[in-house]
């Protein structure tokens, strides 16, 4: 390799690196037009490999980033002024795992990513750093908010009650009141599981919440009659738990409700003799906002449902058949842009399905038969749009990718979901950046690597994704 220095107009440093067949390859540096240090960082057979760590023209670190094969491959940290902002891991390009934002020294928040979408649960934290909110996204959309460890006037904890492990997994969840534990208290292990829950009443630990002194029924008559009026279970005496019912002045069942061990009401609705679900049900999230509407018929959920966001905003709506997903299904953005339709035959998906960014802009198409992806797909992702076709389930035929420009990074062929053929990866002027064969989703053969010029500077073989010989020696 050959050392080179290439420089600005006015003489000063631009970058220093090395030169491989005309192509940059080995350590980096470059410099900003005050000379202040742009960026370092290592090429391994002319892609970025390795740590690269990227300043500011004050000469502060603005990014450090972990690379493989040209690709983010590893942990990634931002940071303004030199203070770190948000850190995160990579994988081919993507975001994987939890990504934490900081501010004044302290973690803000925690975003669980998959596939380079928010994706699972959330925390944000106030400005001591404490945990204030869960946050629960579902491919790149909030759909969920929920406060914890607030306090009252008086300084003491009111409501839901979270705690975390180091590993930021849930360790504790319960419930407050004016200061006192109320109310079942759940305690996991770092592995998300169960380990114990306690009953509590007003900071006393209740030992056995089926004795007879924690949980008992109640039942209210009509004044002067012997006809039920209300029935139901508490615990300590004042806390509903269970299902509760509700009467007429003949007996006749009025309506039902159901509660949770912390006495908040989960649903509410009709029962018949036999304890089965019917007609008009509504569902509550914790907070005692309605979660979903609608009607069950012989205790399987029958006709229209609409279901919300905790801000009373619709989340999704469509129909059921006898316990099964009918038709069209709309579901929303917490600003109400529809985010996806789809049709459903007998609780599967069939025919076309079609989802959106909460900006209106289309980002997935995609046809079903029967439940099985079947024809055609397009995925818009980060302004890439990726183009191919389903067969029972199996991507098969060309697929390619592009940018929201039109311009063409990729063709791949499939057959049976593996890649199968040729391949062809371009650069972003239109000319080839890598040539290749696959069998069996393995690259295999000669891999050919061009620069923006069109010029090869690299020749790979493979045998089953094993590289065998680099520019015709073996290695």
């Amino acid at each position: 390799m050959t050392e080179v220095k290439y420089f600005y107009p006015d003489g000063k440093v631009a970058s220093i690196g090395f030169m491989r067949n005309n192509k940059p390859d080995g350590y980096w540096i470059s410099f900003h037009p005050n000379g202040v240090k742009a960026s370092e960082g290592n090429r391994v057979n002319y892609l970025l490999d390795g740590k690269w760590i990227f300043y500011d023209s004050l000469g502060n670190i603005s990014n450090i980033t972990e690379y493989k094969n040209g690709f983010k491959n590893g942990s990634s940290l931002n940071f303004i002024d030199g203070v770190l902002i948000d850190s995160c891991f990579y994988s081919d390009d993507l975001i994987y795992g939890k990504k934490f934002y900081y501010e004044d020294n302290f973690i803000r928040k925690i975003i669980e990513y998959k596939d380079g979408l928010e994706d699972g649960l959330g925390f944000e934290f106030d400005e001591k750093g404490e945990l204030s909110k869960l946050l629960y996204y579902k491919k790149g959309i909030l759909f969920k908010e929920l406060k914890v460890n607030q306090k009252n006037s008086d300084g003491l904890l009111n409501g839901i009650f979270v705690q975390l492990h180091d590993n930021n997994t849930i360790k504790v969840e319960g419930f407050y009141k004016n200061g006192k534990k109320n109310g079942m208290f759940k305690y996991y292990a770092k592995s998300g599981e169960l380990i114990r829950y306690e009953i509590w009443e007003n900071d006393n630990l209740m030992d056995n919440v089926k004795s007879s002194n924690l949980l008992t029924n109640k039942v209210e008559y009509f004044t002067g009659t012997f006809n039920k009026k209300k029935s139901g279970f508490y615990v300590f005496d004042s806390i509903p738990v269970g299902r509760h019912d509700f009467f007429d002045t003949n007996g006749d069942l009025l309506k039902s409700e159901i509660y949770d061990y912390n006495g908040r009401i989960m649903a509410e609705g009709l029962f018949d003799s036999n304890g089965k679900r019917y007609g008009k049900w509504i569902e509550y999230y914790e907070n005692g906002k309605i979660k979903s509407i609608g009607h069950y018929n012989d205790d399987l959920p029958d006709g229209h449902w609409r279901y919300y966001f905790e801000d009373g905003s619709l989340a999704e709506e469509g129909v059921y058949r006898k316990g099964l997903i009918e038709g069209v299904w709309k579901y929303y953005c917490i600003n109400q842009q529809i985010r996806k339709i789809s049709n459903f035959v007998d609780g599967k998906l069939d025919g076309i399905s079609v989802e959106y960014d909460c900006n209106g802009d289309t980002i997935l198409i995609l046809e079903y038969d029967y439940g099985l992806k079947n024809g055609r797909y397009i995925r818009k992702v980060n302004n890439f749009i990726e183009e191919g076709a389903y067969k029972d389930d199996r991507k098969v035929n060309k697929w390619k990718s592009y940018t929201s420009e039109g311009i063409l990074v990729s063709e791949v062929f499939y057959i049976e979901d593996l890649a199968n053929g040729p391949a062809t990866y371009f650069h972003l002027n239109g000319k080839v950046s890598i040539r290749g064969i696959y069998k069996s989703g393995k690259r295999n053969g000669v891999w050919n690597y061009f620069d923006l010029n069109g010029n090869k500077y690299l020749t790979v073989e493979y045998k089953d994704d094993i590289t065998v010989k680099i520019n015709g020696k073996k290695l």
